[in-house]
């Protein structure tokens, strides 16, 4: 008899007393000051080639030939790192002594690290025609993102960097309405690296080239860094990488390969760490490197533009709402100050381009100082801006994995019938050796970064409930608990373990709920789940009731996905398909035992959850 009970975040335990638990809601100049606050992020990213940020990690292995070459690195690579910096500067400007103006409204700016001189020149010029108080905020693209949703927090004025920024806070915050200015000015994504290394590809890059070397290439984080963003999409459009679709290489290759690498390096250590290394490729915008170049005449380093130009930053002033007139006023001067033949000339002075992309600054490069000509990639859509920045994403923080293995009496056999005059059981080509060996190998070859359990199910009055937890959920990069040794011994135990009925949907509630304790938003939560049959428990939960329960889970934003693998002719594709659905998880079959092991790769390194047309922007 069918229970279609449904259930909602909670622990998980192998009763029924769950299902019923599940089905309840069971001072420097006069009249200014200054503060500049630096932290960091656990994130794994860089921000742009800045001279007044300095941190790096040891993602990218560099061997420097010279001390030169060296001091540069350390310098640039500081700048530049797969550590998202936060770099705040909070400036007061002092109020007007217009008449009338007693008390002047706080006016928050909040701007790149890269505008902040051009953004204080101008307030300098337009406090005194204004009734406010500008506080200026030097802060990453993260930060913004994160505080529009707040109106206490939210900057009056936030300069963007990027298009792409604007379409990720309106799709993130659709009834907040945000009016962007006119491009201000404009740069394109370029890669800095040492000469003699250009010389090695003839002083010429392509995105593709640039994909395909990890361990050389230096990426800003996109999460927090337009030009990490754009670089991204750059190579993207480049390569070709469609939307929705799950690529095994480009932007994923590289968070994987970022993933893996060991902790993250302080600057101090950079002297010593450098020659361990091999020689960069650094993603950065021009404007970032020409300002690092002046600041760095002896600089060995030296500018490219890939092959195919790059989507362009592109600077706009983004308003948001407010009912005080004198912010409104404010705001507005401001951005016409920006905008005015001073505020452009001052843009150009520090290395922008102008709104059309013209102007170029001077720029190292092979043959000597230039002025570099890049195409303009068109503004990538909706729908890549997605896929890819998930791609990243899904990677780069790592997932919260659960892995359950089918070990009922078919998953014994090669095609779901016992051999004539005997039993299922483990054998070298059935169903349950194959499963039980990708799924545990392919659970231990992921990055340290992930945390995994793996669990067997099969209703058998042999044996205890419905799973059991061969491998204990938990950080996969302990050393202490020696997750990848359990799961290597994992693919030898299971397939000694067949028998019994299909507990299917009980297992799947069970495992969900087991990763709502402890939910982490940022990271993939992900129930993988490897079966060959259908759900054949009695008094179990129906479709509908798991449904419910799962979709409500993904209404209230604690999504669980659900990627299933089905296994031979008489897996439940429907059922299994109908989950993924509604988890925005994915589903993939295995029509033979040899077929599971690619099946559980792609699922294991493709699998892009969160990445579906009409969800906001990430």
């Amino acid at each position: 008899m069918e229970n279609d009970g449904t259930a909602p975040e909670g622990t998980a335990k192998q009763t029924r007393a769950s299902r019923r638990r599940a089905s309840g809601d069971t001072p420097s100049r006069s009249g200014r000051r200054r503060t500049r606050r630096n932290d960091t992020s656990p994130t794994r990213g860089a921000t742009e080639l800045t001279s007044n940020t300095a941190t790096n990690s040891s993602k990218a292995r560099l061997w420097l030939p010279m001390t030169a070459f060296v001091v540069a690195l350390c310098l640039l690579a500081g700048l530049s790192t797969f550590i998202t910096l936060r770099s705040e500067s909070n400036t007061a400007a002092f109020a007007s002594s217009k008449p009338g103006c007693a008390r002047p409204p706080a006016v928050k700016v909040s701007v790149p690290p890269t505008l902040e001189p051009l953004v204080q020149a101008a307030i300098d010029e337009v406090t005194p025609n204004t009734c406010a108080k500008f506080e200026l905020t030097a802060e990453t693209d993260d930060v913004v993102l994160a505080s529009i949703k707040d109106p206490g927090k939210r900057p009056a004025l936030w300069l963007s960097a990027a298009d792409t920024q604007v379409e990720r806070a309106r799709s993130q915050n659709p009834s907040i309405n945000m009016n962007a200015s006119d491009v201000l000015y404009t740069s394109p994504i370029i890669v800095a690296t040492p000469k003699e290394r250009a010389a090695q590809t003839k002083n010429e890059i392509t995105w593709k080239a640039l994909f395909e070397h990890p361990k050389e290439l230096a990426l800003p984080n996109p999460e927090s860094n337009a030009a990490g963003l754009l670089g991204l999409l750059s190579a993207a459009a480049s390569i070709g990488i469609q939307p929705l679709e799950h690529p095994t290489t480009g932007p994923r290759t590289i968070a994987l390969f970022q993933a893996s690498q060991p902790g993250n390096v302080h600057p101090a250590e950079l002297p010593t760490k450098a020659p361990e290394w091999g020689q960069g490729l650094f993603v950065t915008s021009e404007q970032a490197f020409a300002a690092y170049a002046k600041e760095h005449a002896d600089s060995p380093l030296v500018a490219l533009a890939p092959e195919g130009g790059s989507v362009f930053l592109s600077y706009r002033a983004v308003t948001m709402p407010t009912t005080d007139p004198n912010t409104a006023h404010a705001t507005d001067a401001l951005i016409q100050a920006l905008s005015s033949e001073a505020g452009q000339k001052r843009a150009t002075d520090a290395g922008f381009r102008n709104e059309e992309g013209k102007d170029a600054p001077e720029v190292p490069a092979p043959d000597g100082p230039t002025r570099l000509k890049t195409d303009r990639m068109d503004q990538p859509s909706t729908e890549h801006i997605r896929s890819i920045l998930t791609q990243w994403m899904s990677v780069a923080h790592g997932m919260r994995l659960i892995t359950l293995v089918d070990t009922s009496q078919s998953m014994g056999t090669v095609d779901g019938t016992a051999a004539a005059g005997g039993a299922p059981g483990a054998g070298p080509g059935n169903r349950i050796t194959h499963a039980a060996g990708s799924a545990a190998n392919g659970l231990a070859g992921l990055p340290s970064n992930n945390d995994v359990g793996l669990w067997e199910f099969s209703q058998n009055p042999a044996k205890p409930g419905n799973w059991r937890e061969v491998v204990p959920f938990g950080p996969l990069g302990d050393e202490k608990s020696d997750q990848r040794g359990k799961l290597k011994a994992a693919a030898q135990s299971i397939p000694g373990a067949v028998g019994g009925n299909t507990p299917l949907f009980d297992t799947l509630l069970d495992a969900v709920l087991k990763l709502q304790e402890g939910y982490d938003p940022k990271r993939m939560n992900v129930v993988l789940v490897l079966t060959d049959g259908k759900n054949d428990s009695p008094d179990s939960m129906n479709l509908s009731g798991l449904s419910k329960t799962l979709q409500r889970m993904t209404n209230n934003g604690r999504r669980i996905s659900v990627a299933a693998v089905g296994i031979g002719k008489d897996v439940d594709q429907g059922s299994l398909k109908k989950i993924a659905e509604v988890t925005n998880g994915a589903f993939y079959y295995a029509e033979k035992p040899e077929d599971v092991d690619p099946m559980v790769a792609k699922a294991l390194l493709d699998f892009s959850p969160t990445a579906k047309a009409g969800n906001p922007l990430p």
